[in-house]
This record gives structure tokens, sequence and C-alpha cells, in this order.
């Protein structure tokens, strides 16, 4: 996956992020091999700021500051929901969208608000 048009994280310890790669460096244990928890992290990060910017309609950059802000580590756990039931990366980002785009609860209000809401746009 080409990621180097797509923004990096300015929160790598923690946000969406951090909590991915806590979870692959805990998923590869004692012989942490730094390039697999590293790839991992970074072809989760790309997903979710390509999912989410194409379900709201959002540019990268106000994704990025959703990811990077208060509501990332609570998306990246929902990830890592689907994860752990056994999905591949890139069906739980996006189950994990389409959760956040229609739970009723105020938390997750609509994802598009959110996101510019963190870009301090909303």
């Amino acid at each position: 996956m080409n990621t180097s048009t797509l923004p990096t994280t300015h929160n790598a310890g923690r946000g969406y992020y951090g909590t991915l790669c806590g979870y692959y460096a805990a998923m590869y244990g004692a012989q942490t091999n730094f390039g697999g928890v590293e790839r991992d992290t970074n072809e989760a990060w790309a997903l979710a700021l390509r999912t989410l910017s194409a379900v709201t309609g959002e540019s990268p950059e106000a994704v990025r500051a959703f990811l990077d802000g208060e509501h990332g580590q609570p998306f990246a756990n929902d990830v890592l929901d689907y994860i752990e039931l056994g999905q591949p990366v890139y069906d739980a980002v996006g189950n994990a969208a389409w959760r956040w785009q229609r739970h009723p609860t105020t938390q997750y209000r609509p994802l598009a608000g959110v996101i510019l809401e963190a870009w301090g746009v909303a």
C-alpha cells in the first residue's frame, strides 16, 4: 500500500496510531520485530485515513486530527475489537467506521462532524 502521499501521525505515542502500535508490539511479543510492528501500524494508519476520508468526504489532514485526537484511541479500540473477532485489518477499519457513522449515542455523533471538530473547523 502506497502511504507516501498520506499525512503521518503527529501523536505516535497515543491516539489511533499509538494504540495500534501497542497492540502490534504485544502481538509480536518478546521477539519484537520493530519492522513488523511499524509496517502493520502504518498499514492500519493508511487504511483508517483512506476509509474515514472516503466515508466522510473530509480531507486526510482532517482525518489525521481526528485519529491523533481524543477520539483516536476509542476508534482504535473498536478496530481492535473487530481484529480480535478474526477480521483482517481492512475489514476491521471499515466496520469500525460503519459503527461510528451509525451509533445512536452522543459519543458516536456523525463522524464527519467529529472529524471537523477535531480539526478545529466545527
